[in-house]
């Protein structure tokens, strides 16, 4: 019987000698995302201010579980940059697994949340409750893209604890992964960043948004 292993054990040294993947911080892609996506509108920024409140109100009573970082910021956060809106599927705790060394080892996790346009993965999103890092995520959402059923097409990716945010890109065909800066739900212009490229990923299918 195969041995399982859980992709949340797994290292960025793991990954990169076992599956020959890198990831390199890029500061640029946040740029080149954020010149192609407008400035919020008042009533944009102002429904970010209401989930920073949400969030700094909870926060001040016991640090949010995983389930409230969901809940009180990314649901809202998704909403605003009309995922919802789209023809698109939202699946959550979906299944990836893959075999090694011959189907003696069995590596398994479960992505918290894709968007998926037919068979192509837009955007995984792992989340950590408030008290763990969003980089401690890193190395299991990077096994996730890793494993897109579709690699003709960049695959993106986010990680959050509610408080930071990290944006990942994975090139099509490639093993080089990218990744953005921490941004901070507590400034007002970088969450304001997140927003806007999340704006940005969601146009990346303008025919079905």
């Amino acid at each position: 019987m195969p041995s399982i292993t859980a992709a949340r054990d797994f290292s960025l040294y793991d990954l990169e000698t076992q599956f020959k993947v890198k990831l390199a911080i890029a500061p640029e892609i946040l740029e080149t995302w954020l010149q192609q996506e407008p400035v919020l509108d008042e009533t944009e920024i102002t429904a970010l201010q209401r989930i920073q409140q949400h969030y700094f109100n909870l926060d001040r009573r016991r640090p949010l579980l995983k389930d409230l970082v969901k809940m009180v910021v990314l649901s809202p956060l998704l909403d605003l940059a009309g995922f919802y809106d789209c023809d698109l599927e939202i699946r959550t705790e979906e299944k990836v697994e893959i075999s090694l060394n011959d189907q003696d080892t069995i590596i398994r996790g479960f992505i918290d949340i894709v968007i998926v346009q037919e068979q192509f993965w837009l955007l995984a999103i792992e989340t950590k409750r408030t008290q763990i890092s969003a980089k401690s995520a890193l190395p299991q959402i990077l096994f996730y893209l890793i494993n897109t059923p579709n690699h003709n097409r960049p695959t993106y990716g986010l990680v959050t604890n509610g408080l930071e945010f990290i944006f990942l890109q994975l090139p099509a065909n490639s093993s080089q992964c990218e990744r953005s800066y921490t941004l901070s739900l507590e400034k007002e212009e970088e969450i304001g960043q997140v927003l806007r490229v999340l704006k940005y990923l969601r146009s990346q299918l303008p025919q079905y948004c």
